[in-house]
């Protein structure tokens, strides 16, 4: 198997080294890293944002999303081959994450036309930072489980609950919600999915404080919180919320999914003949039956956790017109 860069992946890692050498400073590689035990200040925020807006007006914000969103739709592998390069530099981290490999993503995949112009674009300059407001103290990350309501009043939806390890929720602007809009159906139904400007009347942000000092999770409490039901989807009984964050309106806004998977795996499933970037990720399991065993080389579209046989944690293929209803 050639792990080597192909010709158009190697112009692609000398473009983004001179940007990098032009913009970056190099690491040191003589001091030990150490994990960050503080928090993210307005200072570092500053820069953050100053950073995105830079690599996004160079196109390297948006490899794999749409042209037409500001991206190049290029491979998930020239995503990997950017994040290869850019962690021998210093650059801000800890910011964007969510928003643009998460929230960004979902609505690029499900949001109405008006709302992709007024989001996406901006999410990824760095103009608004976005979170996701999915676990609850009673459920953890079991979303069925969750008790945030939803009321609807008029041409608005009444919120009121509280959410759970939000991480950045103190910095964001925006932020993606599920609420239980229906408590007389079964649990993994009934949920209804919001976005959520982050700065309405009624939220309140706790920071949650860890051992190393640092305060980067959050509890959120949202106290009779009005949303328009025009930043609402509507519920869908076999759709899958963890789904909605790893699924793309195709292949080429996979990234932050596909980035979980190491450089070598990826080149081995591109090697595989059952193996397809134009698949969705949700109803794939590929595997190299020659090079490596399908234990070490399956992948269902599961994003971050362990690739074993037998997960329970899988994704269900969801329905375009669906909101977030549960099977987690």
């Amino acid at each position: 198997m050639d792990f080597n860069d192909t010709q158009e992946e190697a112009a692609f890692r000398a473009e983004t080294r001179a940007f990098l050498s032009a913009n970056a400073e190099p690491k040191d590689r003589s001091r030990p890293t150490t994990s960050r035990g503080h928090n993210i200040g307005a200072e570092e925020v500053k820069r953050a944002k100053a950073w995105q807006a830079k690599k996004a007006d160079a196109g390297f914000a948006g490899i794999t999303w749409p042209k037409r969103f500001g991206g190049r739709e290029l491979s998930p592998m020239m995503q990997v081959i950017y994040q290869q390069e850019e962690s021998n530099y210093v650059v801000p981290s800890g910011v964007f994450e969510i928003g643009l490999g998460m929230c960004i993503p979902t609505l690029m995949a499900y949001a109405k036309p008006e709302q992709l112009e007024r989001h996406v674009r901006p999410a990824l300059r760095g103009e608004d930072i976005w979170c996701q407001l999915f676990s609850e103290p009673a459920g953890g990350s079991d979303l069925a489980a969750l008790r945030t309501r939803a009321v609807k009043d008029g041409d608005d939806w009444v919120i009121n609950g509280q959410k759970i390890w939000t991480s950045g929720a103190h910095l964001s602007d925006w932020g993606i919600l599920v609420t239980r809009t229906d408590p007389n159906v079964p649990k993994h139904a009934g949920l209804t999915f919001f976005f959520l400007n982050m700065k309405s009347p009624g939220i309140e942000i706790r920071p949650i404080h860890q051992i190393s000092g640092a305060s980067h999770f959050n509890e959120v409490f949202l106290n009779d919180v009005f949303v328009p039901d025009d930043f609402t989807r509507t519920p869908n009984p076999r759709t899958s919320v963890s789904h909605m964050n790893t699924s793309r309106s195709g292949s080429r806004s996979r990234a932050s999914t596909i980035l979980f998977v190491n450089f070598g795996i990826i080149k081995l499933l591109q090697t595989s003949p059952s193996f397809s970037f134009d698949r969705p990720l949700g109803r794939r399991r590929a595997t190299s039956t020659k090079s490596a065993s399908p234990r070490r080389c399956s992948m269902t579209g599961e994003a971050g956790g362990k690739q074993q046989n037998g997960n329970p944690r899988r994704f269900q293929r969801m329905n375009a017109e669906s909101s977030v209803n549960v099977s987690y």
